[in-house]
């Protein structure tokens, strides 16, 4: 299988790249290899290395950042994902779409896979029109919901929190959020399960 991983300079990315070479053809891009963003962009990629399958990566994550810069995070999560499931559509590639638990409202103690998604915040309404685009494929998709990513890479909350005990005797937190942090390692190792056995559907991937 040939598979095209966008976002390959970020945490995840780099993680599945290494993850799925063991197993197969892999190409990983980011944004000097094509703005997504851009139909044409995305049309050059799957020409030049036509997938079977494309694990989506690329993603605009600053939550409060969405706020701010509402055109843009819509763009790069909605827009981009639009233009990678036409390609696929039209080539009759797989698609794996990397989501997150902010499409939920986060009431209750936890979420299922077919939950209704209500999301409260303009990051995780970017995410949630991913996954309408990606639920509307007739070609074979996944959607794979996570949270809180920490792994390899510039920046995550554990390394923030370690710097910040190094430079401060106390600390001042949020306290009133509930997550699964998922280490990016073992996100690429479900993701490479998924995608060996062509599953259909949504998933929830977390530690």
């Amino acid at each position: 299988m040939n598979i095209l991983v966008t976002g390959s300079a970020g945490m995840l990315g780099a993680a599945v790249v290494d993850r799925m070479g063991r197993d197969g053809s892999v190409t990983g891009v980011d944004l000097p290899d094509g703005d997504l963003t851009l139909e044409s962009a995305v049309g050059a990629l799957f020409e030049k290395y036509r997938p079977d399958w494309v694990i989506h990566c690329a993603a605009w994550t600053d939550v409060d950042g969405a706020e701010n810069d509402r055109e843009l995070s819509l763009a790069v999560n909605a827009g981009a994902t639009a233009n990678l499931a036409a390609a696929c559509a039209g080539s009759g590639a797989g698609l794996t779409y990397v989501s997150t638990d902010y499409v939920f409202d986060g009431t209750g103690d936890g979420h299922d896979e077919d939950d209704p998604r209500r999301p409260i915040n303009h990051y995780g309404l970017t995410k949630a029109r991913g996954e309408e685009v990606v639920e509307a494929l007739e070609t074979p998709w996944q959607i794979v919901r996570t949270s809180w990513l920490f792994g390899d890479g510039a920046s995550n909350f554990v390394k923030t929190m370690r710097r910040l005990l190094g430079e401060r005797e106390t600390l001042t937190v949020v306290d009133d959020q509930r997550g699964c942090p998922t280490y990016s390692a073992d996100l690429a190792e479900i993701l490479a399960f998924l995608v060996r056995g062509g599953h259909r559907g949504i998933f929830h991937g977390t530690n």
